[in-house]
């Protein structure tokens, strides 16, 4: 198993010869132009070692990559996240850059239910190369929801990457609620909000209420019911 960042190597032969760049012009800064379509969350294979198996990481990537995917989602709740060791972590994060090599963005799993970790992990994110990180809402400490924007502020004070929310209570028993997405929303002096994207387990009346550029994203594991609700306020917005 690698033992760091530094240990991280993709064989030459699963790096892309293909040039086809999503960071080329200036639609890179701005998440809402990329935060798009769908965006699958990958899992993280291992090895009959237990070790990180990148070659098969490699082809679930390149696998997504080849169905025009905007984005992959890395080292997240469906991605063994809260088993992992930081160093594997790292060891995620910082190959499915090396493998997407600019054709498509990653956004690295980032979340935890200390604050002092989930900003460690997406500090580790952003120096890995990642292009945003996903945040869970702190689990079974169960917070109010006074907490949950102070966490959610705390670690978008520590990193100039877009933070994507995940909101599923059925995991962390604790939801985020309309009113504290709204004052999340409306933080326009902070500019690393600009982009965020929420998942939401209901629809709700957030459309109204949160600015521009505050995009509204449907799971694909939620309930089919719910799904072309959350979809339609996204296509609202």
């Amino acid at each position: 198993m690698p033992a760091g960042p530094c240990a991280v190597r993709v064989s030459a032969r699963l790096r892309p010869d293909r040039k086809r760049s999503v960071k080329s012009d200036d639609t890179d800064c701005n998440p809402a132009s990329w935060l798009t379509g769908y965006i699958p969350d990958l899992p993280t294979p291992f090895d009959e070692n237990d070790g990180i198996d990148l070659t098969a990481f490699a082809k679930l990537c390149e696998r997504q990559i080849e169905a025009a995917v905007p984005a992959i989602v890395v080292g997240e709740t469906a991605g063994e996240a809260s088993t992992l060791t930081p160093a594997e972590h790292d060891t995620i994060v910082r190959a499915a850059v090396e493998i997407a090599c600019s054709r498509v963005h990653v956004i690295a799993g980032a979340g935890s239910n200390s604050t002092s970790q989930a900003i460690e992990l997406t500090r580790r994110a952003e120096a890995a190369g990642a292009d945003a990180v996903l945040s869970v809402v702190p689990y079974y400490n169960k917070p109010v929801q006074a907490g949950i924007h102070a966490h959610f502020q705390a670690i978008a004070d520590s990193t100039d990457l877009p933070i994507i929310l995940h909101d599923i209570p059925s995991r962390t028993i604790r939801e985020l609620s309309d009113d504290t997405l709204a004052r999340l929303a409306e933080s326009r002096t902070v500019h690393r909000f600009e982009g965020w994207t929420v998942i939401l387990p209901v629809p709700c009346a957030c459309g109204r209420w949160c600015r521009p550029g505050f995009d509204f994203c449907p799971e694909t594991t939620q309930p089919r019911s719910l799904f072309l609700p959350m979809a339609g306020i996204a296509a609202y917005r």
